[in-house]
């Protein structure tokens, strides 16, 4: 697993591997206000490689994966994911991305059902699991109808992980 410390690592160059890099960050660069929170950003990842993402409240971390996985764009640098510009074909790098934020998408007073179904409505999922199949998958079969607002946050994250 790869470290990427913001803002201490954020300097340094591609690491150079056999085989073609699957997802490469290159001299990313992001700016809130006035502040640099990460320049110079560079890692590459190779098929079955993970990032692990590190550093103080505030530096950065949040951005970086908002950067990585489309929802933000960088100050300068690219992200290139199977070789081109991940801002190329946007439409499907994000089909292809999914983004688990620390704060849950969930409607409090909605069922898990109707929350499932608003997040698919709002992001086109290719799955071809019904929504009450996907519930089970998650686990979530017997909270199918209950309100989001009486599940623990422990189920509340599995719903978000529903196929």
């Amino acid at each position: 697993m790869q470290d990427a410390t913001i803002p201490s690592a954020a300097a340094g160059a591609v690491p150079v591997r056999a085989g073609q890099a699957e997802f490469i960050a290159d001299s990313l660069e992001c700016i809130r206000g006035d502040r640099v929170l990460f320049s110079g950003l560079n890692f590459a990842l190779y098929a079955g490689e993970a990032l692990q993402v590190t550093g103080a409240n505030g530096s950065g971390k949040t951005s970086l994966l908002r950067i990585l996985c489309g929802l933000a764009l960088p100050e300068r640098g690219a992200v290139r994911w199977h070789g081109s510009d991940t801002l190329t074909d946007r439409g499907v790098f994000q089909g292809a991305m999914q983004y688990l934020a620390h704060n849950n998408a969930v409607t409090p007073d909605l069922t898990a059902t109707e929350n499932l179904r608003f997040a698919r409505a709002l992001a086109p999922s290719h799955s071809t699991v019904p929504i009450e199949g996907a519930l089970e998958a998650a686990g979530l079969g017997h909270c199918a109808a209950t309100p989001a607002r009486r599940l623990s946050g422990r189920r509340l994250n599995r719903r978000q992980k529903a196929p």
